[in-house]
């Protein structure tokens, strides 16, 4: 299994509630405690949903789960997640889903400019330092 020391905490909220979620190359990973929180079960019902969906041949990539050395668990990649949640409530599997989908495009729309977006942002820092203070404005 592939071990991560390192990554990116992202918040999805959802109602109100706050799930702090991962983000490793390119995608959204959670524990079985934020899995099972995601979606109302506890980890041990998480835990019988991946197996059975493993023995089911439900889970055909290797890659679904890593290693967090940083805080000693094993994470799930969003389609694992998703699985979880859809066959627990679909309708909340479902809205998960687009929001993992539209952050995991960003990552990536991020990561492949990420030349041009430093680029961007210093033309705004730069742009920034001429705005004209709004009092001086006023009087004037």
């Amino acid at each position: 299994m592939k071990e991560i020391d390192a990554y990116k905490t992202i918040t999805y909220d959802r109602n109100g509630e706050s799930f702090s979620l991962i983000s490793v190359e390119n995608d959204i990973w959670a524990s079985k405690p934020v899995i099972g929180k995601l979606f109302g079960i506890n980890e041990e019902k998480v835990s019988e949903i991946l197996s059975k969906s493993l023995w089911a041949g439900q889970v055909r990539n290797p890659g679904f789960s890593l290693y967090n050395k940083v805080d000693d668990i094993k994470i799930y990649n969003s389609s694992i997640i998703f699985l979880i949640g859809n066959s627990i409530n679909g309708v909340n599997a479902g809205d998960f889903m687009k929001w993992a989908q539209s952050v995991e495009a960003n990552i990536k729309k991020i990561d492949k400019d990420s030349d041009s977006l430093i680029d961007f942002n210093e033309k705004i820092k730069a742009a920034l330092k001429f705005v004209p203070n709004d009092k001086k404005d006023k009087k004037a």
